[in-house]
C-alpha cells in the first residue's frame, strides 16, 4: 500500500477517499495546475460533520489505510519479533556511540531499565559540569536548533521536566543506519554550540 501511495498517488487516494461521506463528488483527485501548490479532491464537498464530533474520533478513521499499511509493513519485517529486534539494534547502536562519547551518557544508568524506544541521554561533558544549568540547557537548545535547521533531526531535546539532555526515537520504525548517521551530526552540533556558549 505504501508503495502504491508513492507510485500511483491518485489511484491510492481515490480508493481511500471512497470511504468518506461526500456531499458532492470530486471531479479530480489531484490538480497540479497551480504548482507548486496542489489541490486535492477538486470540486468535492465532504460532510463536515465528520470533523465536528458527530462520530467518535472520525478524523482518525481517515488514517485506517495508514494503520493497515503499517501492519502489513511490520509483518514483512518479522512482525512483533522483527520490530523488537530493530529497536534493540537501535539501542545497541546508541550504546556504542555513548560509550565512545566524551560528552553524553544515558539518563537511565541501569542498563536493564533502559528503553530501546525513547532513548534519553544526559550531558556528561566536563565542560557542562563547570557551568550553570541554564547555560548547559541553552547550549543543548542551540545544538538541537542547528540540527533542526540542517534538516537532520527534529524535536530531540529532553522532555520539559527531565534533566537537560537529548531523546532519540529508537523504535522499530527507525533504521539503525539512520541513527548511526545521526551520531556525527550530534557531535558536530554539540561542539559548535559549546564553542559559541
Amino acid at each position: 500500500m505504501y508503495r502504491e501511495s508513492i507510485d500511483e498517488p491518485e489511484v491510492f487516494w481515490n480508493r481511500v477517499a471512497q470511504e468518506l461521506p461526500w456531499i458532492e463528488p470530486y471531479e479530480a483527485v489531484l490538480d497540479w495546475s497551480g504548482a507548486p501548490f496542489a489541490k486535492w479532491f477538486v470540486g468535492g464537498k465532504l460532510n463536515a460533520s465528520i470533523f465536528e464530533g458527530s462520530t467518535i474520533n472520525t478524523p482518525s478513521m481517515i488514517c485506517v489505510e495508514d494503520a493497515v499499511d503499517s501492519l502489513v509493513w511490520a509483518e514483512s519485517i518479522g512482525g512483533l519479533e522483527g520490530l523488537i529486534g530493530r529497536s534493540q539494534a537501535n539501542l545497541d547502536a546508541v550504546t556504542r556511540w555513548v560509550e565512545s562519547s566524551d560528552w553524553v551518557g544515558f539518563l537511565c544508568e541501569d542498563e536493564a531499565s533502559r528503553s530501546s524506544t525513547s532513548i534519553c541521554l544526559k550531558i556528561t561533558d566536563p565542560w557542562a559540569a563547570e557551568r550553570d544549568d541554564d547555560v548547559v540547557a541553552k547550549t543543548v537548545k542551540a545544538a538541537t536548533k542547528r540540527l533542526d535547521q540542517e534538516g537532520i533531526a527534529f524535536d530531540i531535546g529532553s522532555y520539559r521536566d527531565a534533566p537537560t539532555g537529548l531523546r532519540l526515537w529508537g523504535g522499530g520504525t527507525v533504521d539503525t543506519a539512520d541513527l548511526e548517521r545521526l551520531f556525527d551530526w550530534l557531535d558536530w552540533a554539540w561542539s559548535e554550540a559549546k564553542s559559541e556558549a
